[in-house]
């Protein structure tokens, strides 16, 4: 069993249209409403490739509970709490003349600590991986992810973390089993841009912390994938991305999903980069097709370093 949480979900509308006009009416061309936050989307991804996964989180007002709605449609098991106010909700705006996308994400609301109490009662209990993924809303600590990740470890779960800014900075200090990070993310952490040198450099630096596995994706161009035997470039096959929001988070149930299974360090990075792949080639944040993860793993190129 994975499990994914997700402390600040959303709804993600994403709204299509030919071109945004200044102090113009702009007519959608299309309009889609789907689950959101990293954690959703992992759990989402996880699904579809058919793992057996429960989405934790918190949600809130009528948003939260047009959310739930949405999840029990998938069919994708989830237990939430729920706290005041509303859950966010996120929009997206992709303008085909120039392919250009335009996201807007909204704040989160607050929750007591009773809330996170009664979510951490449920989310301790055995299984394999705990994704820890997505921003924080208002008012929560920035070390939660921090000691949540230092409670896995004492009861034996492996964890996987992806967020940004000071939660990533306090989560580091636990040591996660699993880093994942684009590169824009990796540089802010180590407060410098990286070239390849740099950044093979300061993930191994991460490595000899305790963390076991660093991935750090940059888009289309390669992902680098690290522990401490081995090293590995791998190029995502050339597509055409319709909509590269969420890929990020395909990846990284691509990644679990594989060492949930016990495969090799090289399989589960070839698929997490397929499955990425698959992400970047699905409208919106739909979930990912699982039968194109597979067409797309013997497509990606793997270089070791």
């Amino acid at each position: 069993m994975i499990a994914t949480l997700t402390l600040n979900p959303s709804l993600d509308k994403t709204i299509f249209v030919d071109r945004l006009l200044d102090d113009e009416v702009c007519r959608a061309l299309e309009v889609r409403v789907d689950p959101g936050g990293k954690g959703i989307n992992v759990a989402r991804a996880l699904s579809e490739l058919g793992s057996e996964v429960l989405a934790f989180g918190l949600v809130a007002g009528f948003t939260g509970q047009f959310l739930e709605k949405l999840l029990l449609e998938e069919k994708l098991a989830f237990h939430f709490v729920r706290g005041a106010g509303e859950t966010r909700e996120n929009l997206l705006i992709h303008e085909r003349e120039s392919d250009r996308q335009y996201k807007i994400n909204a704040p989160g609301p607050l929750f007591s600590p009773e809330d996170l109490e009664e979510l951490a009662e449920k989310l301790f209990s055995p299984r394999d991986f705990l994704v820890f993924s997505g921003s924080l809303p208002e008012g929560l600590s920035k070390a939660i992810y921090r000691d949540w990740i230092e409670r896995a470890r004492r009861e034996n779960i492996s964890t996987l973390l992806d967020c940004d800014g000071t939660a990533l900075l306090e989560g580091l200090k636990a040591r996660p089993n699993v880093l994942k990070l684009n590169k824009r993310e990796f540089e802010r952490m180590a407060g410098k841009s990286l070239e390849e040198p740099q950044l093979l450099d300061e993930a191994r630096t991460l490595i000899r912390s305790g963390i076991e596995m660093v991935v750090v994706s940059s888009g289309a161009e390669s992902v680098y994938a690290i522990n401490r035997d081995e090293a590995w470039r791998a190029l995502p096959p050339s597509v055409e991305a319709v909509c590269p929001v969420g890929a990020g988070d395909a990846m990284a149930a691509g990644l679990v999903f594989k060492l949930a299974a016990k495969a090799s360090f090289f399989e589960a990075v070839r698929f997490c980069v397929a499955a990425g792949t698959a992400g970047a080639l699905t409208p919106g944040n739909q979930r990912i097709d699982e039968a194109l993860v597979r067409k797309l793993f013997p497509l990606v190129e793997m270089a070791k370093l």
